[in-house]
């Protein structure tokens, strides 16, 4: 949403100069223009911003995907030694805090276009299994 208002603030205010300047406003021009400026650069980056996200989606999604697969795995096949079990309930506690602040960021209103989802048919793993 945030970048849909920066847009849409840079698109009015270089409409709104165009027209001052075509009607010699030039107070109101000078005006519109330094308003658009800032927005203009802000799309600029924000887009730059959403382009290396979705170009490197497919990389984090197979890390989130690698480390689902290999800690479900531990668990589900008791792959681990009794020492190693704190060890374990610390990488699953790390697991769905890092799971779940994924999830709220990526349903964030305000920002949740720069979040893909890069989680999709995860979930969180229950501490019960490990004994």
């Amino acid at each position: 949403m945030i970048f849909a208002i920066c847009l849409i603030v840079a698109v009015v205010f270089i409409v709104l100069s165009v027209l001052f300047d075509r009607n010699n406003c030039d107070v109101a021009s000078l005006i519109s223009g330094i308003i658009s400026a800032p927005a203009v650069i802000a799309t600029v980056i924000m887009l730059i911003v959403l382009i290396i996200t979705y170009v490197s989606c497919p990389r984090v999604e197979a890390k989130w995907q690698e480390q689902y697969a290999s800690l479900n795995t531990r668990i589900e096949e008791h792959m681990y030694y009794p020492w190693e079990r704190g060890q374990l309930i610390q990488e699953v506690q790390e697991w769905n805090e890092d799971f779940a602040a994924q999830e709220r960021s990526h349903n964030d209103f305000w920002v949740g276009i720069f979040n893909p989802e890069s989680i999709e048919g995860l979930d969180k793993i229950d501490l019960t299994r490990i004994d």
